[in-house]
């Protein structure tokens, strides 16, 4: 179980952090940010819009003990089911923690 949380925190991190530097422009900055005790991982944007101060979180992950990631967050339009695919990351290790337990199964994914 070790060797896979391992393996799905390396690929993970490795595909936030080039999503974050990738985007990072003068006006507004993408930070990748990694919590190797807890096994969170989030990209957050944040700068400046003209006048108007931004800040979002786009992505936030945990991998659990289990090896299960439970997505938290995914505020952008990219389809994370593919992006999982492409890592070798199977469906019915992912938890989307924003939906209802009952949705869950029927598209697929881990309930818990």
């Amino acid at each position: 179980m070790a060797t896979k949380v391992k393996k799905y925190e390396k690929v993970l991190a490795e595909w936030m952090r080039e999503f974050a530097q990738e985007r990072t422009s003068p006006e507004l900055e993408y930070q990748f940010i990694q919590d190797k005790d807890t096994k969170n991982l989030q990209v957050v944007r944040s700068g400046w819009d003209n006048n108007r101060y931004l800040y979002l979180v786009l992505f936030h992950f945990q991998i659990k003990e289990n090896g299960r990631i439970w997505v938290f967050a995914n505020n952008t339009d990219i389809d994370l089911e593919r992006v999982f695919q492409d890592l070798s990351i199977p469906k019915s290790e992912i938890v989307p923690a924003f939906q209802p337990v009952y949705m869950r199964t029927y598209a697929g994914f881990a309930e818990a």
